[in-house]
């Protein structure tokens, strides 16, 4: 088991086992999501799944956040990622664009 444990955190490129940088943290989200969706019954929350605009907005975060903090946290300022410099929509089109 240490040998297979040693084997994936080389893989990874990382230190620690239990933490899942991205995609694979967004991977595993999904994963679980169509794990307890495949159990079927009724009733209960659904849990999150990851679409397009998550997979874009994590790799993205600590400048949206470094950002955010720049322009006045918390006062108000700030509702929309655009008034930081960031596009979803934009990338998307010239992603498209670029295939």
């Amino acid at each position: 088991m240490q040998e297979w444990e040693q084997a994936t955190l080389r893989e990874r490129l990382e230190k620690d086992f239990h933490t899942l940088n991205f995609p694979l943290d967004a991977e595993y989200i999904n994963m679980l999501h169509d794990w307890a969706m495949s159990a079927g019954g009724e009733g209960g929350k659904e849990p999150p799944r990851w679409g397009e605009w998550e997979f874009w907005c994590r790799p993205r975060f600590p400048e949206i956040r470094k950002a955010f903090v720049g322009k006045g946290e918390g006062k108000g300022e700030v509702t929309r990622l655009e008034e930081l410099g960031f596009d979803f929509e934009g990338d998307r089109r010239e992603q498209k664009h670029n295939l």
